[in-house]
């Protein structure tokens, strides 16, 4: 009867009665039942387990459940346990762990195809997936994928679907995601699934974030809110939540985002697998919005990896690249140069990166922002030409959106600009202003045009300084009305140095060679310190003396000394 009850309250959603339940009919019956029934009830509480979210003992009970049935010589009950073990403790080891059982399971399960094997198949691709083999992984989720479509089973579909979503979770699978989204909405649908149709819209928002497609977003976040609330269940609630906070941060409504972003943590219990990966999304997006408004970044989910044993340096994981990547770009921002350097050179050199296919466009896009702040051209060059082809997506997480980042362009764009490519960097920055203005990115439209508007002043070209002029004055007003004080601040002092440099004839590359002239560096030491040909330094040269009229160096010298 204890059995039955826990059943009972696992079909009304009570998950953590039905757990309790099926360990006290596990004790009661300690010395009654035989192993097949206590292997089943251990599925049964590590079931309970993982649907309520709750990480402790889980594997343990996977463990314990598993050599049980490989005692009885149950392919099936084996099977069942390296179900159970997905989504327990999110270590490389504990993947390694699931892999194994998986492998395991899947040599003794009989050849023919069946909902099983396919389910089994789907947690193999996904425990590759993390442990970085994608070959293993691709091949591990078509088989799953045509092995469910042979049984015509619901469950196996669904879960082929997801381990497929996850392979193809990189920017060059976004065609085929779209696909995927919309088979497993329909599928929530036939089944009368709301979790297979809230699977169904968060892959469709992950979609349209990657497009830059806000309004997408907006109205899946509408259509999922009635299957959250079916579920009831707090991993669901957090999806959910994440997900409207990080429209937030896009959209430029920055309170907003925090309080979601609060609001997703906190509903998860203090005990729930996934809650680190929780607070390390808080953080990311918390330090996004604090790129905008000026607030200190919050590493509040990266400080377990501040320091290793030994105390004298970070340690930031760097598989998959993402994670350091990410940690470096705040580091930097929060004026850490020393650490982000620390950190960003344990990823080796940018063409060596392999980052996880969901995290593709992020970490080229923040490993850009940290190689400008470090300085460190040939790292610029070489992340430029990784993202480059990504042109007309929108920075964004394939597998469950982290944080919005703007429009591939603009990164683009301030490689460019740090390149002294100049005219490619106004074409795509004037791309990343208008499609934030077409989407309603507001606070990346302020950035873009801020960028913008100081390349174009660095330019000098006739007409560039008016227009700077005009776009600072414009990214002023509407940074002022979003809270971005930083960038507010920017344009103020872009305008009041275009103002004062409106009577002086050189353009600002010229001003800082003609700089290093009057410090008395020769054309090959300028170009050294520019990072230009030694032919270039010299026409910059012969085009200060034509323009001022000056006879020498010497008297270039003399004007820096009066003019500058």
């Amino acid at each position: 009867w204890i059995r039955r009850a826990a059943d009972e309250a696992m079909r009304r959603l009570a998950y953590e009665e039905a757990v309790r339940l099926y360990r006290l009919a596990l004790a009661v019956g300690a010395e009654d039942i035989d192993d097949e029934h206590r292997c089943r009830l251990l599925l049964a509480v590590a079931g309970g387990l993982k649907v309520a979210g709750e990480l402790s003992d889980r594997v343990s009970t996977c463990r314990e459940a598993a050599a049980l049935a490989r005692r009885l010589g149950r392919a099936d009950l084996l099977a069942e346990a390296a179900l159970a073990m997905e989504g327990g403790e999110s270590t490389l080891a504990a993947e390694a762990t699931v892999r194994a059982s998986c492998e395991e399971a899947l040599a003794l399960l009989p050849p023919e195809a069946s909902a099983l094997q396919a389910r089994v198949s789907a947690n193999l691709s996904d425990a590759c997936m993390y442990l970085g083999d994608l070959d293993a992984a691709r091949l591990a989720s078509a088989h799953a994928l045509a092995t469910a479509e042979r049984c015509h089973d619901r469950q196996a579909v669904a879960a082929a679907l997801r381990a497929r979503q996850l392979v193809m979770s990189g920017p060059e699978g976004l065609a085929e995601r779209s696909a995927l989204a919309s088979r497993m909405h329909a599928l929530g649908r036939e089944a009368h699934d709301p979790a297979l149709r809230m699977w169904g819209h968060l892959w469709r928002i992950d979609v349209a974030f990657e497009r830059g497609d806000l309004a997408a977003v907006g109205r899946e976040l509408e259509s999922i809110a009635a299957s959250v609330e079916e579920q009831r269940t707090p991993v669901a609630r957090w999806h959910l939540l994440q997900a409207r906070a990080v429209l937030a941060q896009a959209q430029g409504r920055f309170a907003d985002a925090r309080r979601l972003a609060d609001g997703a943590v906190a509903a998860l219990p203090w005990s729930a697998a996934g809650r680190e990966s929780a607070l390390i999304n808080r953080s990311a997006l918390l330090t996004l919005v604090g790129l905008h408004t000026g607030d200190a970044p919050d590493l509040t989910g990266l400080r377990d990896y501040e320091t290793r044993d030994d105390g004298d340096a970070l340690d930031f994981p760097v598989e998959g690249v993402i994670f350091s990547a990410a940690a470096a770009f705040f580091l930097a921002h929060e004026g850490r140069l020393a650490d982000a350097e620390s950190v960003y050179r344990r990823l080796g050199p940018p063409a060596s990166w392999r980052p996880i296919p969901h995290a593709t466009t992020s970490s080229f896009a923040l490993g850009i922002g940290t190689a400008i702040a470090l300085d460190l051209p040939d790292d610029v060059a070489a992340l430029y030409a990784r993202l480059a082809p990504f042109r007309g997506r929108h920075v964004s997480d394939g597998a469950g959106a982290v944080a919005y980042n703007g429009p591939v362009e603009l990164y683009l764009g301030s490689a460019e600009a740090h390149l002294d490519l100049v005219d490619d960097a106004v074409a795509d920055l004037e791309t990343a202003a208008r499609s934030c203005d077409e989407n309603g990115a507001v606070g990346f439209a302020v950035q873009s045009r801020c960028e913008l508007a100081t390349v174009l002043a660095r330019r000098a070209r006739p007409g560039d300084f008016a227009r700077a002029r005009t776009l600072s004055l414009s990214a002023i007003d509407r940074a002022a009305g979003l809270g971005m004080a930083p960038w507010a601040e920017r344009g103020r002092r872009l305008v009041a140095r275009l103002d004062d440099e409106r009577d002086l004839p050189l353009t600002p590359r010229e001003r800082e060679v003609a700089l290093l002239v009057g410090e008395g560096l020769t054309n090959r030491q300028i170009a050294e310190r520019l990072y230009l040909s030694e032919r270039t330094a010299q026409n910059h040269v012969q085009h200060i003396l034509t323009k001022l009229d000056l006879p020498n160096r010497g008297q270039i010298a003399v004007w820096v000394t009066t003019r500058m």
